[in-house]
């Protein structure tokens, strides 16, 4: 018996001394009590915080955290990870910008300069633990009527939702995450996604660039399909186009509407459904 516990001290003495071993080289390297927190993930660990609460599309948040008003905005950057964004149709003259419950580590800020309004997270890296919820809301909530410059709306994990926006260019960039367009007014319109999703509805009045790698893109176009001019380039994904179908291997095809539109799509290896209503 005095033998057994005497294995086992021994033991605990050298599993110690390896942990002190391993907490000293990781000071020595840069290691700090933030970087545990930001980058290992939640199941490693007691009290590492929580997933923001999640609203409906539409809801205004219970409590915000942050909420300003931004006036003589002409141009609207977002460019997020691990965030619930909402574009709504707000009232008065300036974009007002809410938050609610951002995980720090993502390193959220808002700034303008020369009328140009950014809503993005700034991390170099982002923590694990947003592959398991929602770490933050953002609300966006741009006045009806109000016609942007430019919006270009990128999100890597996350979702966003926006209810209405009118742009000269607007462009939508979607990584991992998902994205809800209800209705959009452009001249130029630029969506592309990854491996995420997007489904947008809007009026495109002079062209369209829709770009799909393995994800998901519908569109719903205002008029009829024979309001735009084509150019198609399909791999091996799935492109549907108004009644007509395209799928195999390097389809690539023109067609001339003589119309005074544009569309250009180009589905690799996912899901690209185009419909029209008039």
């Amino acid at each position: 018996m005095k033998k057994g516990w005497k294995n086992f001290w021994i033991t605990c003495g050298v599993v110690a001394g390896i942990g002190c071993v391993c907490l000293i080289s990781g000071k020595v390297m840069g290691a700090t009590l933030t970087v545990m927190d930001n980058y290992i993930p939640d199941w490693i660990g007691l009290g590492r915080g929580e997933a923001g609460v999640s609203y409906d599309y539409g809801d205004a948040p219970m409590e915000a955290d942050t909420d300003r008003t931004y006036g003589d905005i002409h141009a609207l950057k977002l460019d997020t990870e691990g965030l619930n964004v909402q574009i709504l149709k707000g009232t008065g003259s300036g974009i007002t910008v809410q938050t609610e419950d951002i995980y720090s580590a993502l390193k959220f800020q808002v700034t303008e300069e020369d009328g140009e309004l950014k809503v993005e997270t700034t991390a170099r890296r982002f923590p694990w633990r947003i592959n398991q919820g929602n770490y933050g809301n953002v609300w966006i909530y741009i006045p009806e009527a109000f016609q942007l410059d430019e919006a270009d709306l990128q999100i890597g994990v996350g979702e966003l939702y926006v209810e209405d926006i009118e742009a000269r260019e607007l462009k939508m960039e979607v990584g991992t995450g998902s994205a809800i367009v209800d209705w959009f007014t452009a001249d130029e319109l630029d969506l592309e996604v990854g491996v995420g999703t997007i489904d947008a509805s809007g009026d495109t009045k002079q062209q369209a660039d829709l770009e799909c790698g393995v994800g998901v893109l519908a569109y719903t176009a205002a008029g009829k399909e024979a309001d735009f001019n084509y150019r198609l380039e399909c791999g091996v994904g799935e492109l549907n186009l108004g009644e007509n179908s395209y799928s195999g291997l390097s389809v690539e095809q023109n067609i001339d509407n003589k119309a005074q539109k544009t569309m250009n799509i180009a589905c690799d290896v996912g899901s690209m459904d185009i419909y029209f209503e008039e």
